[in-house]
């Protein structure tokens, strides 16, 4: 799985649910294409040190992420 995920990130998509939710297979994914962060596990989407460690590797994870979104740990009501 890491062989094709290196070649080509978005190959996520098509491996195994356990495989989603293993931290240097997604890693090797987002660091070659940013937006295969899409098929990582809901667990790894919302694990913000993993969040932090693949945005560090790759900025345009941040595109995978879409409608995830992270507040920082402010309350909700603290942006307006």
């Amino acid at each position: 799985a890491m062989d094709i995920v290196n070649k080509n990130g978005l190959a996520l998509k098509y491996v195994s649910k356990k495989l989603r939710n293993d931290r240097e297979v997604v890693l090797t994914a987002t660091i070659k294409d940013g937006s295969a962060m899409i098929y990582a596990s809901k667990e790894l989407r919302n694990d913000r040190e993993f969040i932090y460690e693949v945005i560090n590797k790759n900025a345009f994870a941040l595109i995978g992420l879409g409608k995830y979104r992270f507040d920082y740990g402010r309350s909700a009501g603290s942006y307006s």
